[in-house]
């Protein structure tokens, strides 16, 4: 109860609304013990989250990848929280335009409950200082200032061709609560909350180039930690951007007078543990809603098929499933043979604005003038041929005959008995795959003994297959997989169709000899533009997971891989996903690269089980 009121105590410090903690009710002053039963009662109706991220260093050149670490923590106890299943993480120019926004997201059914990504830049940018801002649904029901920020530089590469050098970043901070709280109130907020600097042990101080480097700390058991190992050169740690400074730093949410009064805050935003898409549907000639239509959502390559029906204002929802954000989906008011209505999708909730972070120190540019500047110059242009991975490699002309493949086709079209492609497909003029079957010599439509429309082919009953998996397992129970396609597979959609034998199609162990299938190449882009009731979108997925390329020199192979003096990594180490033991026992090892005389430093942050925030920094240098 003591450490909970510390912690009471340090949030009404860093709280600029709270003007005292004798708060009154009427006439009536409220005690201690009631005061902290009121605020439990708001902590209760509307948790808080706080949003730290972790990036390699804070100075990129463009085409780099922004590497990254989230930490969402409770906000009053600092324990690792899964209320938001997913985060939005944005790049923002110093204009507040919208240059890329990810989603990341945890699995805790598959036992991943660590949000990690990147963020890609492009080659275009100009050299500026840009803001990393993070999110969940959640926050929206609080002010943007309780977002997480920070700032990163970018030095366009164009700019070191004509020797315009732009020194790395100074003063960044993680959010801008160390101007607006004093250091009195985080120190306190140090003694309530514990922050843990574990000592980090290397083998050596100084290394040689491609040299293996082997780091050991001691932490909380289990705790939660992302590792960045980088050049001093390229990147100026600053210890206010530290995760203690970041999530101490962050104001409360509530007013602390409104709760002492009774007057408790409910959320406008839920927790968003699942992706959802919803919508309305309308007449296309009146525009008047369409009440209890059945609308279809679908994406193949992800084997989502979904079906409900509108509600009687017209409007439907989709949820509780997760798309990557490489799909594209397609939401039809049909039945595949016409559409019905216009369909037309609720926008995000998410901001338009996130105001950008204004450097407290913003880097110079300017001509490199002496030996030193031009060497700098020198080892940034190494390093974006290194980092970027340009490397140009003339081939000689090859002359190959082959019959021309239609699009769609893949080496088991080879056993196909019938195959068409698009341009195929539309020159039958049918209306629906029904038609597009039915034009197929052998084909017939059928009906099984449960009353079910089957095809069939050669009198065997067809089993098909999307973009290469089998549509018999995600069937409902008295559902043919005939009516199943027909429903969810607009004729438009069709980029190539084949019947194939059983045992080349089916991934199953035991199948039929004699059994066929068709196969379908399906592509929701492929929709007419001027159809309404047929509606292609690309939603905001979350982000697909990608390893950081991890240079290892154990080997002379590897070794010769790379010329000598070429190696001009910035971020030699980066492990969002540091493994702790059971006794709290971390290590890592990396390997140096070409760049002589430069200082490293090895950052480590992360929180434990028990709400202790971790931070640790040790430099290393290399002759």
């Amino acid at each position: 109860m003591k450490n909970l009121c510390n912690i009471i105590l340090v949030v009404g410090m860093l709280c600029l609304q709270m003007t005292s903690w004798a708060q009154t009710t009427g006439e009536t002053e409220l005690t201690q013990q009631e005061q902290l039963k009121r605020f439990l009662y708001q902590n209760t109706l509307m948790p808080q989250e706080r949003v730290h991220i972790m990036t390699d260093r804070n100075h990129y050149l463009t085409g780099d990848t922004i590497w990254m670490r989230a930490f969402v923590v409770d906000g009053l106890y600092k324990k690792p929280v899964h209320y938001s299943r997913f985060l939005y993480v944005e790049l923002r120019d110093e204009q507040d335009q919208l240059i890329t926004r990810v989603k990341l997201h945890e699995q805790p059914e598959r036992g991943d409950s660590i949000m990690r990504g990147y963020l890609p830049t492009q080659n275009e940018l100009p050299t500026g200082v840009y803001t990393i801002a993070a999110y969940t649904q959640w926050m929206l029901n609080g002010d943007e200032s309780l977002f997480f920020k920070r700032n990163v530089q970018l030095v366009n590469v164009a700019d070191m061709e004509r020797n315009i050098l732009t020194e790395p970043l100074l003063g960044t901070t993680g959010c801008d609560a160390y101007h607006r709280v004093d250091s009195t109130a985080l120190s306190k907020a140090d003694m309530a909350v514990k922050v843990v600097r574990p000592v980090l042990q290397t083998d050596q101080v100084v290394y040689g180039s491609r040299e293996r480097v082997t780091v050991r700390m001691q932490v909380p058991p289990n705790s939660s930690l992302a590792v960045s190992v980088t050049d001093n050169a390229a990147t100026i740690v600053d210890i206010r951007s530290a995760i203690h400074y970041d999530l101490l730093g962050q104001p409360y949410w509530h007013n602390l007078d409104s709760i002492y009064a009774g007057r408790y805050r409910r959320p406008t935003y839920l927790n968003e543990i699942s992706q959802e898409v919803s919508g309305h549907l309308r007449g296309k000639l009146r525009h008047q809603p369409l009440a209890h239509t059945l609308v279809l959502l679908s994406s193949p390559s992800v084997h989502l098929f979904r079906s409900t029906r509108t509600d009687s204002l017209g409007n439907f929802l989709f949820e509780d499933f997760d798309l990557p954000d490489t799909v594209s989906c397609m939401i039809s008011a049909s039945n595949g043979r016409r559409t019905k209505g216009e369909v037309q999708l609720t926008p995000s909730p998410l901001p338009e604005v996130v105001h950008h972070l204004e450097a407290p120190v913003k880097p110079v540019s300017r001509v490199a003038q002496d030996s030193n500047d031009s060497l700098t110059v020198s080892k940034m242009k190494q390093r974006a041929r290194f980092s970027n991975g340009q490397w140009e490699i003339t081939l000689g002309e090859v002359g190959v005959a082959t019959r021309k493949r239609l699009k769609g086709e893949d080496q088991i079209s080879h056993f196909s008995e019938r195959k068409f492609g698009r341009k195929e497909i539309q020159e039958m003029n049918a209306a629906t795959l029904e038609g597009v079957l039915l034009s197929i010599p052998g084909i017939i439509i059928d009906y099984d003994s449960a009353g079910s429309r089957v095809a069939k082919y050669r009198g065997k009953v067809l089993n098909f297959m999307l973009n290469d998996w089998e549509v018999a397992p995600y069937l409902k129970e008295g559902e043919s997989e005939f009516d199943y396609v027909d429903n969810f597979c607009p004729i438009d959609c069709i980029e190539y169709l084949d019947v194939v034998s059983a045992i080349y199609a089916s991934s199953s162990g035991s199948v039929d000899h004699n059994a066929y299938a068709v196969r379908i190449k399906y592509d929701p882009t492929l929709v007419k533009k001027n159809d309404r009731g047929i509606l292609t979108f690309k939603p905001l997925g979350h982000q697909l997971p990608r390893d950081f390329l991890q240079t290892d020199y154990s080997t002379e192979q590897a070794r010769s891989a790379n010329p000598p003096g070429t190696d001009m990594r910035s971020t030699l180490y980066w492990n969002p996903t540091l493994q702790v033991d059971s006794t709290g026992v971390a290590s890592f090892s990396f390997w140096t690269n070409d760049n002589y005389n430069t200082v490293y430093s090895i950052r480590v942050e992360g929180v434990s089980e028990e709400g202790h925030l971790i931070n640790a920094l040790k430099r290393i240098k290399m002759k």
